[in-house]
């Protein structure tokens, strides 16, 4: 069954983008390290990554715990992660609660929390209620959102690569990437140093850049 063909379950397309990039981007050691790791994953997938960890904690426990925690850092990302699914209201609500920090946005996790416990918990109360209206219904829901923002990079934006964890080993990995070779190639050296060897083969490079692709079974 080709990847066009396969029957996806909600979620698995963005989370296809999303979990590569789980191991790279880090948001517990400050926002100079938070901002150095996000640049090294695709654009498209780091935005994803911010909403999707976003509506995750504001869905368990509202924006007090999303800004309380180590998340909050990735709070501007997920304005533009939500913008670019479509989903405007939600961004606009993350917009006004990124807002009651003021300017700059507290990307610092002791700061944040330092200001958000001098914030009127009303405030947060109705930012609250804005986004689990919208969560579930704007653009077909998030997931639903996500997944179309998936598709639509991978049908223009992204080259399916299946490949082998070694040559003795039948198992094929399907990793979905950018078809520009310079941004596929370097997000394979975070991914794998090993995937990173294999692409600069120039025969994989050629096929990446000029065809455009799915480059199938590379050992």
């Amino acid at each position: 069954m080709s990847s066009e063909e396969r029957e996806f379950s909600p979620g698995d397309q963005y989370w296809s983008l999303v979990e590569p990039v789980g191991d790279v981007i880090d948001i517990y050691q400050g926002p100079e390290e938070f901002a150095r790791t996000f640049a090294k994953a695709p654009r498209v997938a780091g935005l994803l990554f911010a909403a999707h960890f976003c509506q995750s904690e504001v869905c368990n426990g509202g924006f007090k715990q999303f800004f309380s925690n180590s998340t909050g850092v990735l709070a501007p990302e997920a304005v533009e992660g939500f913008m670019a699914i479509g989903q405007s209201v939600l961004a606009e609500t993350v917009q006004k609660a990124c807002s009651l920090f003021g300017e700059p946005f507290p990307r610092e996790r002791l700061l944040r929390q330092t200001k958000l416990k001098a914030l009127d918990p009303k405030l947060l109360d109705a930012l609250d209620q804005r986004f689990y209206d919208n969560i579930d219904s704007e653009s077909g829901g998030f997931a639903t959102a996500a997944d179309s923002y998936a598709a639509r990079i991978g049908k223009s934006d992204r080259t399916c690569l299946q490949l082998r964890a070694s040559p003795n080993n039948s198992h094929y990995k399907e990793l979905y990437l950018p078809s520009d070779f310079d941004s596929l190639n370097a997000f394979a050296f975070v991914v794998n140093p090993d995937v990173h060897a294999i692409l600069n083969r120039a025969s994989v490079k050629r096929s990446v850049v000029k065809t455009r692709r799915s480059v199938q079974r590379i050992v």
